[in-house]
């Protein structure tokens, strides 16, 4: 980003150095759900369980685990059904991690997040992040760094993703649209519908999800 004029070059220069390494630290913040590993519980496929210390990592999509010689591999979701940490749920479906963000007794919603990494973006649109990093590096690898990975280009843009997913009693997956509440809550069709007359809904706002499913299961 250069200056307005000449005499004001250095000072600019300045600033976006300054943003730039702002919004790097803020991104590598984000890089984990959680600022430790934390204590949590595994159950399995098969109703077995485990305990590990876990942490999701939104660049890889993944949850990671700290082994007994202190190695921080990723779960083989193959088994997992799901993940609890403290008060979050995390439920595995067809091997993406999806956070349940509501706890009614039929459909819920649930966020799978994600830090999408672009090489050579030009553009950048409301939901990315444009970073110059001058070189610097992020943990894309879960293993020990051996002065080969992967250096973020000046030109990369960073999105931080939020995608909402409706799941029914039996886990089968629905987009957040109009048409799945209506699938899902076939019984409440007019109060549906007077509800979207009522109420501008934006299908991919947390907020509007979480008080339309709300306003549904309160009937």
């Amino acid at each position: 980003i250069g200056g307005i004029s000449s005499a004001f070059a250095q000072t600019d220069r300045n600033l976006n150095e300054k943003s730039q390494n702002e919004n790097l630290t803020s991104l590598t913040g984000m890089i984990f759900k959680y600022y430790e590993f934390m204590p949590g519980e595994i159950i399995l496929k098969d109703s077995s369980r485990a305990t590990k210390k876990l942490n999701y990592n939104r660049i890889l999509g993944q949850f990671l685990f700290i082994t007994r010689e202190g190695k921080t591999v990723p779960l083989n979701t193959d088994i997992i059904d799901k993940c609890i940490i403290g008060v979050d749920t995390f439920q595995m479906v067809n091997n993406i991690v999806l956070e349940k963000i509501t706890h009614f007794n039929g459909a819920n919603l649930y966020t799978h997040q994600l830090i999408k990494y672009i090489k050579d973006e030009k553009t950048v649109d409301n939901n990315g992040q444009r970073i110059i990093t001058d070189g610097s590096k992020l943990p894309f690898s879960v293993e020990p760094r051996t002065g080969r990975e992967e250096v973020i280009d000046k030109s990369a843009q960073f999105k931080f993703i939020n995608e909402y997913f409706l799941l029914d009693s039996s886990l089968k997956t629905y987009n957040t649209s109009k048409k799945s509440f209506y699938d899902l809550f076939p019984q409440l069709k007019t109060e549906l519908k007077n509800y979207l007359q009522d109420h501008s809904v934006n299908f991919n706002n947390l907020s509007d999800l979480k008080n339309l499913l709300q306003y549904l299961n309160g009937r």
